[in-house]
């Protein structure tokens, strides 16, 4: 179970969304800073200016703080600590902290596992246009988890997921393939079994991004500080949220920017 949900989370793309709340003239200096901080590996100056930012409400810095505690980065490791922040950057409407706490809850990491609350989560964020959040709120509809199973809305939202640019395999747009779903097999497992591998992904991010000119070191599949960097400014660029880290809907926007 542990294993699908780092794969699982590995999978999903943590966006900025139009419905985030607007940051005001003070916390944005504390979000720039922190920014800039963690760009250049200071991470204990971004962690101070993340949680400046984070007490003045703004729903980003806080699904940053969160992850700063959850990763240890400028700060002793705390996973409640995180929780809580993420929670509220989620409470917030922060769409990304939804889908992530949806995920954890989906998998009980940190938090109880209550697919119901997932659910809610997934439902919140794919109202919002969330690609990664409409394949998983399908996934829960197609299976029963949480909700009710509705095969005909599960397959709706595979559809709209997959119109947003989430790699759905042919056979989930079918309701058949939809129907057809093994009880002992979850979505989420098939559709990782079905992506490259994670050194692949990366080699294939720090392909497109030399072609870009974001300079990520070798293509190696490996992911050193040059290439979290580059992720890093390609994201800045492209209006996604700032972690460096590779994922499916990074590579897609990579390769949407070479088209």
């Amino acid at each position: 179970m542990k294993h699908v949900l780092t794969l699982s989370i590995a999978v999903i793309i943590l966006y900025a969304c139009t419905a985030c709340i607007e940051k005001n003239p003070i916390s944005s200096i504390f979000y720039e800073k922190a920014y800039n901080s963690y760009n250049q590996n200071d991470y204990s100056s971004a962690f101070i200016n993340y949680q400046k930012a984070a007490g003045l409400g703004d729903t980003e810095a806080q699904y940053h703080l969160s992850h700063m505690y959850l990763d240890g980065k400028g700060t002793t490791k705390n996973e409640s600590e995180g929780i809580i922040w993420l929670q509220k950057s989620a409470d917030n409407g922060f769409v990304p902290a939804q889908v992530s706490l949806g995920l954890r809850h989906q998998f009980g990491a940190g938090v109880s596992q209550d697919p119901a609350k997932a659910y809610t989560l997934f439902l919140l964020a794919a109202q919002a246009e969330n690609p990664d959040a409409q394949f998983l709120l399908a996934s829960l509809l197609a299976t029963g988890q949480g909700t009710a199973k509705n095969i005909k809305e599960a397959l709706k939202w595979f559809r709209i997921a997959k119109s947003n640019g989430f790699p759905i395999p042919p056979h989930l747009l079918t309701l058949n393939g939809v129907s057809s779903i093994g009880k002992n097999q979850s979505i989420e497992k098939q559709q990782v079994e079905k992506q490259p591998s994670k050194k692949e992904q990366i080699a294939e991010i720090q392909g497109g991004l030399t072609k870009l000119g974001y300079k990520p070191g070798p293509i190696d599949g490996l992911l050193g500080k040059k290439t979290s960097n580059a992720i890093m400014l390609f994201q800045k660029k492209h209006g996604l949220v700032i972690d460096g880290k590779p994922s499916n809907l990074l590579l897609i926007n990579i390769i949407k920017a070479l088209e």
